[in-house]
């Protein structure tokens, strides 16, 4: 294992390749016979080398007589990556036109050895060439060069890519990787001749990663958000005020269509690609993620309009496609072979916008288009339609909105890739994959229906080697309209089980399929639910009001609390709780079918690890389904008074423990396990899991033992606000802001002013909740009228005047958490000066950092919202 590499990556790359260790039941030779390798291809550049070697340890191992293997090229010039493979009693030929096709020729025939449990074949011809050309992964323990920590694989001597790790990749049919590089460390430019201070480190290092990957078949693309916004009082913008756009959140925008936007445009991405050879392209998030371009002052969702004083008379839509262009004629006069890949992050929309239908129209032909495969997805559970954003491996339909963006690129004869979760995915990235190839068929048909030919297989985690890598492979080769989804299945569990357990195997993954299928369809539950770690949350009998965390941060070592209501934007507590059940009644019943197969495959390792992860995740869902329940029973023994409740509050925490004893064990066989590649770490460790343990007998042992009406005494002394408003009484008066509130025709109506404006970044951030029973009504605008959020149903007006700006919000009772004005509790902010700043009502904040989706929202900072007397038995 590399030198820094984390504990977590010895088990990412034990297995090179396709181990040697034999099939089940396969006999390995007494005395070893030399592998007979007739190698008659042409490779000038030895780049095979790294797939003839694990051939030949394979049948070192495996083949007890003389095997000929022939190795030649065919005649002509075929697809890439295409192969034949002409398979006799005891000899093989292997004919392909390049040397990508030869390598996936030599790990097939790896597999048909595996599949047949038999050194003997029968004879036939195999022919095969990829539909899905590009399959791009990335490493899965490298560095992300992200907040908090900021590591930069180009800035370290560390090697993250191992010639065992590589090797591994190839074997699973991967051929491209991506890492993280920014325009400012790389590129000197005339309007920034202080940028790419360590460029030369960095160029080198990326060359050695390309030269390194190159040798396994691995094409290497570097990932972008470019180009990057400007600070306000930039030194590049005071002397070339035309680089700059719109303002939003502090920044100027780029402006890519003056000739200077152009030129800086071009000069970064032919230096990139002049710097270094063998660059397979590059990926950027050319609209949804930071502050780039203007198009980022618009909202594409509807189509609104660059927010621009300049006004170049360009629509977004040929704005963006002129930017592309420009991008993609620097890498190309630098680099002709390399690809552009413009990704348009855009999770949370309904309907293709019209930006986007023009991009596709008027992009550059070269240029590769990538849209996230599930975004504004909408699948019905429990008889609604659930609609949601992007990353999810449990929906395998693409939405309408990339079928359209699919059907368009098809149209105007582009390129079009789809940006997809292979392993794993936000609904829990803590394991290095869920066992559902069943899902991933159905997602890579669909695909291949529609004429994909690229595909982005994970973000910073989703590309871990192991099963659901090696089942992408396999599918980018696989004619879906053929071959059904069991044929596929059983097929596939030959290669990973053997003959023997491929039937069991096939079945355990259908039943992991359907089960998934009921993970809740809620963004929420992804970023901020308790499958990911879950494992280690404590249970409150009393209310907390402690939120919860994001699931892809360490969050400085803090543990999610009881505010259960911040992940159910999209279901009741009721119906999450019966989904989960669903789900972890459903996968433990593919759980019992692998169980007993640890004895049979004692001597593989993988195999055993396959199956103690399919158990894990059992007892992560299982888990999230606990602590739902037993939020659910607690609202309702506070409600009724009802002391039956507490029995099976009771029975949650005692299962809790036994299982969570049990992942302890599991722990120690496989170190992948809590292991988050965007945390760089380990969002749950042997310690966190016995502590939390600990924290549960606790509770038994002395909260519990109560009697219930000392714990319903105790709970009605509890204070949920930290002040409170009498509605209708008039304004408050805060340091920064003055608010009111009222009742008015069944409607809540607030009126803040803000006097004077900063002239850095001014905000006004609403919160409102009913004590943590439904998600909470969140607002979040500024004072140039940009409304960044407001809860569905609501209306805003911002006036900007002389002496400060005014906002008035209008909330019809239903749009209210709970819909009604009972329970109500709110908290304002008004953030000022770049965070720095944050006057608030009921008390300042100290804290800056704001939540995805949730801004500011803190339980523990709220004041009540009390309902005048007339109006109190409403």
């Amino acid at each position: 294992m590399s030198q820094n590499l984390s504990p977590a990556a010895g088990c990412f790359i034990e297995d090179a390749g396709l181990s040697p260790a034999l099939p089940l039941n396969w006999k390995k030779p007494e005395i070893p016979v030399e592998p007979v390798i007739r190698n008659e291809f042409p490779d000038p550049e030895s780049l095979l080398e790294t797939a003839v070697g694990p051939l030949r340890r394979f049948m070192s191992a495996a083949i007890p007589f003389e095997f000929p293997v022939s190795l030649r090229k065919m005649n002509g010039e075929g697809e890439r990556e295409s192969y034949e493979l002409d398979l006799k009693s005891r000899s093989a030929e292997i004919r392909a036109f390049d040397t990508e096709g030869m390598r996936r020729g030599i790990y097939e025939l790896i597999r048909e050895w595996r599949r047949n449990g038999n050194p003997e074949f029968s004879p036939r011809k195999i022919r095969r060439a990829p539909w899905l050309k590009t399959r791009i992964a990335r490493c899965c323990f490298g560095p992300i060069k992200r907040p908090p920590l900021n590591r930069d694989e180009l800035m370290d001597d560390v090697n993250y890519y191992p010639d065992a790790y590589l090797e591994r990749l190839a074997s699973e049919g991967i051929n491209a990787l991506w890492l993280t590089v920014s325009f400012a460390d790389l590129c000197t430019t005339r309007f920034t001749p202080g940028d790419g201070k360590d460029k030369v480190r960095r160029y080198a290092k990326l060359q050695q990663t390309i030269d390194r990957c190159r040798r396994y078949g691995v094409k290497l693309y570097v990932f972008c958000i470019e180009p990057s916004s400007w600070e306000m009082n930039s030194p590049v913008l005071k002397k070339y005020p035309s680089l700059g756009g719109p303002e939003i959140t502090g920044r100027k925008c780029f402006c890519p269509c003056s000739p200077e936007g152009k030129e800086y445009l071009y000069e970064c991405m032919h230096e990139i690609f002049s710097s270094v050879k063998g660059l397979g392209g590059m990926i950027n998030i050319s609209i949804g993620e930071g502050i780039t371009t203007c198009l980022s002052s618009m909202k594409l969702e509807t189509d609104s309009d660059v927010q621009c004083p300049h006004r170049c008379a360009l629509k977004p839509g040929e704005i963006m496609a002129s930017a592309l262009e420009v991008m993609n004629r620097g890498m190309r006069d630098a680099s002709p072979d390399s690809e552009l890949i413009a990704w348009f992050y855009i999770p949370f929309v309904h309907e293709l916008p019209d930006t986007l239908k023009a991009i596709v129209e008027k992009a550059p032909e070269e240029v590769i288009l990538q849209l996230n495969f599930e975004s504004g997805a909408a699948v019905e559970q429990l008889g609604k339609k659930r609609v949601v954003g992007d990353y999810w491996q449990c929906i395998p339909e693409p939405s309408e909105v990339f079928d359209e963006f699919a059907k368009r690129t098809k149209k105007f004869r582009k390129k079009v890739s789809a940006k997809i979760q292979v392993g794993c995915s936000h609904e829990i990235a803590t394991v290095p994959h869920v066992p559902v190839p069943g899902l991933l068929y159905r997602k890579f048909a669909s695909m291949r229906k529609r004429g994909i030919t690229h595909a982005m297989l994970g973000w910073y985690f989703g590309t871990t080697p192991g099963l659901m890598n090696e089942a992408a492979g396999q599918l980018a080769f696989l004619n879906t309209e053929s071959v059904p989804e069991e044929e596929f299945l059983l097929d596939f569990a030959r290669t990973i089980w053997g003959k023997e357990h491929a039937a069991r195997a096939a079945e355990g993954w259908k039943i992991f399929s359907e089960a998934y299928r009921n993970y809740p369809l809620s963004n929420m539950i992804q970023y901020f639910g308790p499958v990911a770690d879950g494992v280690i949350w404590p249970l409150y009998l009393y209310p907390q009001d402690r939120q919860l965390y994001p699931t892809w941060l360490l969050n400085d070592g803090k543990v999610s609390g009881d505010n259960l209501c911040e992940c159910l934007e999209n279901h009741t507590i009721d119906e999450a709780v019966v989904l989960f059940d669903k789900l972890a009644s459903g996968w433990e019943r593919g759980v019992r079918l692998f169980a007993p197969m640890r004895d049979a495959f004692r001597d593989h390792p993988e195999r055993l690890r396959d199956i103690g992860l399919a158990e894990a995740l059992g007892i992560h869902f299982s888990t999230a389904a606990g602590i739902l329940r037993f939020y659910q029973l607690r609202r309702q023994f506070f409600r009724t008074g009802d002391p039956k409740l507490l029995n099976p509050m009771k029975e949650i925490v005692e299962r809790e423990i036994e299982s969570r004893r049990r992942l302890l064990l599991l722990r120690k066989q496989d170190s992948r396990l809590g292991f988050h590649p965007e945390a760089e770490d380990y969002k749950y460790t042997p310690r966190g899991i016995e502590k939390s343990i600990a924290q549960l007998q606790s509770l038994l042992e002395s909260e519990f033992n109560r009697p219930a009406e000392k714990i319903l005494e105790k709970e009605r002394k509890i204070v949920r606000g930290k002040d409170s408003y009498l509605l209708g009484s008039g304004p408050v008066k805060c340091p920064y802001f003055t608010w009111s509130a009222e009742i008015r025709d069944s409607k809540l109506l607030l009126h803040v002013f803000n006097p004077d404006r900063d002239p850095v970044l001014d905000e006004l951030y609403i919160g409102l909740d009913d004590m943590g029973e439904n998600f909470p009504w969140l607002m979040h605008v500024s004072s140039t009228g940009h409304i960044y959020h407001i809860s569905q149903g609501s209306e805003c007006e911002i006036h900007p005047g002389e002496s400060g700006w005014k906002v008035r919000v209008v909330i019809p009772e239903k749009a209210l958490p709970g819909g009604s004005f009972r329970n109500l509790r709110i908290n304002l902010i008004r953030p000022m000066h770049s965070y720095v700043n944050l006057p608030s009502w009921p008390e300042d904040r100290t804290d800056s950092s704001a939540r995805l989706n949730l801004v500011f929202y803190d339980p523990a900072n709220m004041g009540i919202l009390a309902l005048p007397p007339e109006t109190g038995e409403k």
